[in-house]
């Protein structure tokens, strides 16, 4: 408990925060049965859940291309099929192509300026 209060800055006790090495397990990671784990833990439940649906979605309208490889959508058909599903699209490619979930050219896709490029499930 004291060292607690020692790294708590609203304590009397306040005696500077831990310094981590990078190369510490803890490092950018919330202090393990906090409330900030917690909600870590449902923001990526949340996003996790938001992928599938994305990737379903995709898998739903999108077509076998063979040039690719797998089942491709353009961008612009899927913003359009996404717009009443939900306003994250572009978080959401950008996530799920982290994940290696689906591929597409470049890092961010824009409306209008991108409407052409296809997006493929791996």
């Amino acid at each position: 408990r004291n060292a607690v209060q020692a790294n708590s800055v609203f304590s009397d006790k306040y005696q500077g925060a831990e310094k981590l090495n990078k190369s510490d397990v803890r490092y950018g990671k919330p202090v393990a049965g906090s409330k900030t784990e917690e909600r870590m833990a449902k923001a990526n439940e949340w996003v996790e859940k938001e992928i599938s649906k994305l990737v379903s979605v995709i898998s739903d309208l999108g077509k076998y291309d063979d040039d690719e490889e797998g089942i491709t959508i353009t961008f612009g058909a899927l913003f359009t099929a996404y717009q009443d599903i939900s306003d994250t699209l572009v978080g959401m490619l950008m996530r799920a192509k982290k994940r290696k979930k689906l591929r597409y050219p470049g890092q961010m896709l824009f409306q209008g300026a991108h409407d052409n490029v296809k997006i493929t499930l791996n």
